[in-house]
């Protein structure tokens, strides 16, 4: 038996140790209602930055509510950098950035899907890509969509719903449909039970019902707006700068994500 006077000072060191770390976790409420924890956060030139192990991210100012914030200022700004240059964290795969062509995005809301997650999505791939995101208004789904046996959504009626929604951009070769919504889908054509994304006539369908799961031994930077980042960004990479798919565990872009922990082991980069 540990001596009594051991036992209490290892129960102190630990009851330290979690107040420290819990001390140094900040808390951003989105006016959508979200709650987030992330590491540190700050203002930074009229936007809110954010940062989750090593990544960081930001959003707009107008989306959140408050913070509670215990972290320290800031370092010191970096020298500013040459605006047309690519984060530091972007060191593999193809150099891709800025606009291709005539070519254009457009983010659609399905159904209800949550304002604050959307802009956060938006800001991210606008600073990372320097391309404009047109976000459309709401777009209702369509019944045919939903399959009230699984109670899910079928991901292709889904797609052709909101192409049918908006059949001007549909059949602009130019223009890329990326919707999301937070309900769970899956796909009739495959064997799956669900499915984040799903890609067919040159736009795409994002549900975010399973990016917030999580499991024994996630990562720490395992959070829905990193997941939903990464499914994004996999689309951005095909539908818009057309880009193959890659045979590379680490690409976003890889071929074989097919559950929670493949997304969490591939990185954003191409």
């Amino acid at each position: 038996m540990k001596h009594p006077i051991a036992y209490f000072v290892g129960l102190l060191f630990l009851f330290t140790l979690l107040v420290a770390i819990t001390a140094n976790a900040d808390t951003i409420y989105l006016k959508s209602g979200r709650v987030m924890k992330v590491d540190r956060v700050w203002e930074e030139d009229g936007r809110i930055m954010y940062q989750i192990g090593d990544a960081v991210a930001s959003m707009p100012k107008s989306a959140v509510d408050h913070i509670e914030s215990n972290s320290p200022p800031p370092p010191p700004a970096e020298p500013a950098r040459v605006p047309s240059a690519m984060p530091s964290s972007r060191v593999s795969g193809p150099d891709i950035s800025g606009p291709r062509g005539n070519r254009r995005i457009y983010f659609v809301p399905l159904g209800q899907f949550p304002a604050g997650e959307l802009q956060e999505v938006v800001a991210y791939c606008q600073n990372r890509f320097h391309i404009k995101i047109n976000v459309l208004p709401p777009v209702p789904i369509a019944r045919a969509a939903v399959d009230t046996e699984r109670r899910q959504l079928i991901s292709e009626e889904l797609n052709a719903g909101m192409q049918r929604a908006l059949p001007a951009l549909a059949q602009d070769p130019n223009a890329v449909l990326i919707g999301f919504t937070e309900a769970d889908m899956y796909p009739r054509s495959q064997d799956w039970q669900f499915a984040y994304g799903w890609r067919a006539d040159g736009s795409a369908v994002i549900s975010t019902a399973r990016l917030n799961l999580h499991f024994a031994g996630d990562s720490a930077t395992a959070t829905l707006a990193i997941r939903l980042r990464k499914v994004v960004i996999k689309d951005i990479g095909i539908l818009y700068y057309l880009l193959p798919l890659s045979n590379d565990p680490s690409s976003v872009l890889y071929s074989g994500i097919m559950g929670i922990d493949d997304l969490d082991q591939v990185t954003e980069n191409f």
